[in-house]
């Protein structure tokens, strides 16, 4: 399952140390990357770097800069997954999803967490108007999704 951290996660990092995200940044020449805030002073620690998020084992996606969960992991509101089908702004087509691609320098580092369908097209985050999962759940409520990824959506339009 892909996720990433978002503010209020307890990380685990490779040393050990852990960690409460305090939000999330997309500049950092190195990755992705979450800023902790302790005593006054804010460090930023990479996905790469991370070996746990809520308790779970992860795993860094070196093609997608996301993180695989290597356990059941429990979230209010999951991202799209592989299979699942979003409908995007402007479209009344379902797109199946392939993959989610973060801290992209080609398609734009302000673009985002960018889902990218099997059409080949990236859509950011705020164009998703519903998501359709083959498993589970499909109620899908935008606007609490939008709030609930908010530091991942990129530059809005």
């Amino acid at each position: 399952m892909w996720i990433v951290p978002i503010k209020g996660d307890s990380i685990v990092s490779k040393d050990g140390t852990d960690y409460i995200v305090d939000s999330y940044n997309n500049f950092k020449a190195s990755g992705p990357a979450v800023l902790i805030e302790q005593e006054g002073k804010v460090t930023p620690i990479y996905f790469v770097d991370i070996q746990s998020v809520n308790g779970v084992n992860v795993e860094f996606n070196n093609q997608s800069k996301v993180l695989e969960a290597l356990g059941k992991f429990k979230r209010k509101i999951h991202l799209p997954q592989k299979h699942d089908k979003i409908i995007v702004k402007g479209s009344e087509d379902y797109i199946k999803v392939a993959n989610l691609k973060l801290h992209s320098k080609s398609l734009g580092l302000s673009r985002g967490l960018l889902v990218i369908g099997e059409d080949g097209e990236a859509y950011s985050l705020q164009l998703i108007q519903t998501i359709k999962r083959p498993v589970g759940d499909s109620f899908f409520d935008r606007k609490k999704f939008l709030k609930f990824y908010d530091d991942y959506i990129g530059h809005k339009d």
